[in-house]
């Protein structure tokens, strides 16, 4: 089965931004002043060109405004919920496997079911690492004690470096694929199988401990085996993977700066920009880079200037890129979104292909507003790309 991209007209240059606040302290008004977000120049033929194999073979990427809860959608208001083309479906490995070899994927069913009845597309993400079966946290030894802060509960992992741990993985996603490759409401799928409580495999939340405990998430997991190179092998085994299981599907990876496992975790971005250059090369156009955890001062340079950087280069590469913002209070750090509006329109105006927002993105005023043309924006640069490969060949 082949897909064909539709073009869509081009907004290119820069976006007009109301109501925000800025570095120095000043707001825009959003009566009586407007203020511009510059977009890097875009040069007049791609840096790199999209694979044959993609043009013809790719269903659309996921695009747009998108939501990781249904429910939200139907309480935003009816005008306001044409601006959301995706829909973001979190499950469970174990959810899926419920028994050695035994799948049962009605939970996605009736999420894709769900998601139909709307018209909109899906992001799927199987969480693996704490939320592996039982069976699979076993191999190699006992399930590892692991704090999750985003369930904020003590629970297990698995050696999710090792490539009999892996197998499972491979053999589940190698399952899902053969049922919903050729599936045109999902448009992506995560690659998870190295990451920890998350979708996020270039994190290991390893200075986290359990209750009670001096005893951190990294040096449990080094304790059971792990190892950096390991850890690191296994990710870009399983990137190699799931491109080439999901044929027609497009991956997602979640990007950070890289936080090494050992010998002593530290940040590295040259990591990251060699792993995200590397899935590129693999197979252009095929994966779609994310981040999770988009905010307005980190976009406005204010916090976190590694994570901007990483950004930058997502822009400076061309490569396909999204978001998954920050809540509106929470996080590991209980930083928080900001300014929605901010955020959405700042990642539409330098060619993010979609995001993720918040819960509660349906009462915030501010970013209904821009919504509209900032999904416009995002659907206009996720078929630019199909669109320049395709007369550069």
């Amino acid at each position: 089965m082949h897909y064909t991209r539709v073009a869509s007209a081009v907004a290119v240059g820069c976006v007009a931004l109301t109501g925000v606040a800025y570095a120095n302290g000043s707001t825009v008004s959003a009566h009586t002043a407007t203020t511009t977000i510059p977009r890097p120049a875009r040069p007049a033929s791609p840096v790199k060109v999209e694979s044959a194999a993609y043009t013809a073979s790719m269903k659309p990427y996921a695009m747009g405004n998108g939501s990781r809860s249904l429910a939200a959608i139907s309480k935003a208001p009816a005008t306001d919920q044409a601006s959301i083309e995706t829909i973001a479906v979190s499950v469970g490995w174990s959810q899926l496997e419920t028994g050695q070899g035994v799948y049962n994927t009605g939970v996605i069913d009736s999420a894709l079911a769900s998601a139909a009845s709307k018209s909109l597309t899906v992001r799927l993400r199987v969480i693996a690492g704490t939320q592996a079966p039982a069976y699979v946290k076993a191999i190699g030894g006992a399930p590892i004690p692991f704090y999750d802060h985003q369930a904020t509960m003590s629970t297990t992992i698995g050696r999710f470096w090792r490539t009999d741990y892996q197998a499972r993985w491979q053999a589940l996603m190698t399952h899902l694929a053969a049922k919903y490759d050729n599936n045109a409401i999902i448009s992506e799928v995560n690659i998870s199988g190295t990451a920890s409580i998350s979708a996020e495999p270039m994190l290991t939340m390893g200075s986290d401990t359990l209750p009670g405990s001096t005893t951190t998430n990294n040096a449990r997991l080094v304790a059971a085996g792990a190892t950096e190179t390991a850890r690191r092998a296994a990710l870009m085994a399983d990137i190699a993977f799931m491109q080439r299981t999901w044929v027609h599907t497009h991956t997602t990876l979640f990007c950070h700066p890289y936080v090494t496992l050992e010998p002593s975790p530290k940040n590295d971005l040259d990591i990251t920009e060699a792993i995200i250059a590397a899935a590129y090369a693999a197979d252009p156009g095929a994966t779609v880079f994310g981040h999770t955890g988009a905010a307005s001062d980190t976009l406005q340079g204010l916090a976190h200037p590694t994570t901007l950087t990483m950004y930058e280069f997502f822009i400076a590469n061309h490569y396909p890129f999204m978001a998954q913002t920050q809540a509106y209070s929470g996080g590991a750090k209980n930083e928080g979104v900001g300014d929605l509006s901010y955020v959405i329109t700042w990642l539409a105006a330098h060619g993010a292909y979609s995001t993720e927002l918040p819960s509660g993105w349906q009462y915030d005023g501010g970013a209904l507003r821009v919504m509209p043309g900032t999904t416009r924006r995002m659907v206009a640069s996720s078929t630019r790309g199909s669109i320049d490969s395709m007369r550069a060949a």
